[in-house]
């Protein structure tokens, strides 16, 4: 009785670990943001080795696709392109979800952009993905 209650529980595990494996190889992002009705397929970074690193040493990036940056706590956020390979616009993002500011940066220019007052988020996306989706400053992005 003792055997036939283990080999159950064991089975059970197994079946609960692959269906673990399985969903974290299904296809597509598993995180996203809606501007309007754009969708942006996202990457996060939230740890601060994942925020140091964020898209450097790529050679490119989906076109509907962003990393979104996350801190602990709101601050004045600056942010540059340090082995970074790919043209790349931000939107620097408050608490609510408005966008405060866009800005565009060069690959491999280590000047400062900064948002210009406290944040929590940064969206990094592919350069020009704002202008050509139409979004704007004071936008509210869903999460």
């Amino acid at each position: 009785m003792r055997r036939k209650t283990i080999l159950k529980s064991s089975a059970a595990i197994l079946t609960a670990a692959a269906g673990l494996i399985f969903a974290s190889c299904s296809p597509g992002p598993e995180y996203y943001a809606k501007v309007g009705d754009t969708r942006i397929d996202l990457e996060i970074a939230v740890t601060p080795e994942a925020r140091m690193t964020g898209l450097m040493f790529r050679d490119s990036l989906e076109e509907n696709s962003g990393m979104l940056f996350i801190f602990p706590e709101k601050k004045v956020l600056s942010f540059w392109m340090r082995n970074t390979y790919i043209p790349l616009d931000i939107a620097f993002i408050d608490d609510s979800g408005r966008i405060i500011k866009i800005a565009s940066m060069r690959p491999l220019d280590e000047t400062s952009v900064g948002s210009g007052e406290p944040v929590r988020y940064a969206l990094e996306v592919n350069k020009g993905f704002f202008r050509r989706n139409s979004i704007s400053e004071g936008e509210r992005v869903r999460f």
